[in-house]
Order: C-alpha cells, then sequence, then structure tokens
C-alpha cells in the first residue's frame, strides 16, 4: 500500500531533471570536434522539452507518468517521448521541434533532375551512323 502511494505521489510532482549533467554524459560520449555543439544542443533541446512538460504535466495519463519517471534518470526529452508514447500522443506533432511559424529566409528545395546518362534518347536530328563492326543496318 506504501508504495502505491509513493508512486501516486511522485507521478503527481513534476520532475527535476539534472540538464548540465545529462548533457555533460552526452558531451563526453561525442566526437572530440563535435563536443561544443553536441552540449549547447542538448541543453537547447532538453529546455524545450521542460517548457512542453510543464505546460502538459497534468494532462497525461498519472500511470504513464509513474512508468515514464520510473527511475528517475531519464532526461527531458526521454520523459517527454515516454510520456507521448505511453499515452497515444500525436508524435507527428513533435512538439519539440515544431516550429511556430514557417522560416521565410529558408532556402528553396533543390529542383530534380535527371543525369544525361539516364535521360530520354533524343529523337530529332540526324541518325548516327554506327559502323559495321558494331551491327549497322545495312542500307
Amino acid at each position: 500500500m506504501g508504495s502505491i502511494v509513493l508512486a501516486a505521489a511522485l507521478a503527481a510532482t513534476f520532475p527535476a531533471v539534472e540538464v548540465q549533467r545529462h548533457c555533460l554524459h552526452a558531451e563526453a560520449a561525442a566526437l572530440p570536434e563535435r563536443r561544443a555543439s553536441i552540449y549547447e544542443n542538448c541543453v537547447h533541446e532538453e529546455e524545450k522539452a521542460r517548457a512542453v512538460l510543464s505546460q502538459r504535466w497534468t494532462t497525461f495519463p498519472v500511470a504513464a507518468r509513474q512508468l515514464c519517471i520510473g527511475g528517475g534518470q531519464a532526461s527531458y526529452v526521454e520523459i517527454l517521448t515516454c510520456l507521448q508514447v505511453q499515452s497515444n500522443d500525436d508524435l507527428d506533432g513533435d512538439l519539440i521541434n515544431k516550429p511556430a511559424v514557417a522560416h521565410r529566409d529558408a532556402p528553396p528545395r533543390p529542383k530534380a533532375t535527371v543525369p544525361a546518362r539516364l535521360a530520354s534518347p533524343v529523337t530529332e536530328g540526324p541518325t548516327p551512323q554506327l559502323p559495321a563492326r558494331l551491327g549497322a543496318p545495312e542500307k
């Protein structure tokens, strides 16, 4: 009975994640030339996930919150993803990365081109003359 009360109390409490510690571990696992950007990106994504979680925490089912914060070692991004999966939330909505407005400065998408070797054969112009040894038709 005591463990049920404790689990319910934990689910009601917003989780406290040590973002800097979590991101330092991510940084340490990265290639040396990418470490600074990995740490900065990690902190940024964790802060965005924390903001989303703080707004929506009580909207997730208690059972899902209990499961997702279970061991207390997860990051905010991991907790948010877990809650989305557990509550059948719209994962396509991508609460963290979805931009509020479209970027006007985004470069246009490149147009697909077909390499010359794959292009349709030319049907206009003179017919090529093949040497007899290549099986050119006799005239």
